[in-house]
Order: structure tokens, then C-alpha cells, then sequence
């Protein structure tokens, strides 16, 4: 996994387990994945007391999206092809205008593929202006037209 890849899940507050976890479903998708990838997002939330909770870990190349769910007790890896498929984005958010992310900023992604599949990306924190990240990156460009 590349440098940039651990940095961000450092600034997420991951710690050792779970980069190794997201490491090794780095090295699944990398075997089976066509393409380089390019992105990389960990869909979690902030529970009341304050405790971080990885969900799924998500990887981008340029025409696949990854997804494996619980990624921190499983191992999983589900491709789906999103190049030009995407036919709905929807972004629900909490203290957060598409800005610099505090600590009480929330965002949830939801999206559906022209193919009926749908997913849904959450972020807390600092991990808000990731998720914009991803969205201007891989799913904008992606909308089917």
C-alpha cells in the first residue's frame, strides 16, 4: 500500500490492527483489480462516546470501485465496474458545508449504479473532507448523463 494510502489512514486515527487489515485488503484488490488503484476511503462513524468505528474500506481505479465490508473482522472483496454508471448521488451531512471539516462534522454518501446496485459512505471528523475528496474524484466524473 502506497504512502499516501497510510498516511490518510493515519489521519483517521487507524492504528496498527487495523492498517494491517486495511493492508491486506489492499493486496486483494490489487490482485484482482485490472487497474491501478487510485483511491482509497474508510467508511465509519463516531459513536456517542466518542469511539471511532471502522466500517468498510473502499478502493478506486479508474472504471472499478472495492468495497470490503468489515474490513476490520473479515476478509472480503466485492468489484463492481461505476465508469459513466452512476445514476444518482445523494450526500446527507451534519455541521459540515463542503468546507475544512471539524470534529462534529458528519457526511453520509448514498449512490445507486444505473444497474439498481447501491452503497452508502459514511465520515465523520476530518475524514468529512475526505469523503468530498472521493466524491469530486470518482463518482461526479462517473454520473451517468
Amino acid at each position: 500500500m502506497n504512502r499516501e494510502f497510510t498516511d490518510y489512514l493515519h489521519n483517521i486515527g487507524a492504528t496498527g490492527p487495523i492498517i494491517d487489515k486495511a493492508e491486506n485488503a489492499y493486496k486483494n484488490c490489487e490482485n484482482i483489480c485490472p487497474e491501478e488503484i487510485k483511491g482509497i476511503f474508510v467508511s465509519e462513524y463516531t459513536e456517542e462516546n466518542g469511539n471511532r468505528m471502522y466500517e468498510n474500506l473502499w478502493f478506486f481505479s479508474e472504471r472499478y470501485c472495492m468495497e470490503s465490508k468489515n474490513f476490520t473482522q473479515r476478509d472480503n472483496i466485492d468489484i463492481t465496474p461505476y465508469n459513466k454508471i452512476i445514476k444518482r448521488l445523494f450526500i446527507e451531512k451534519k455541521d459540515y458545508e463542503f468546507t475544512e471539516a471539524n470534529a462534529q462534522s458528519r457526511a453520509i454518501l448514498h449512490f445507486v449504479l444505473h444497474m439498481g446496485i447501491d452503497g452508502t459512505i459514511k465520515a465523520s471528523g476530518e475524514n468529512c473532507d475526505h469523503l468530498l475528496n472521493i466524491v469530486k474524484s470518482y463518482f461526479i466524473p462517473n454520473l451517468l448523463i
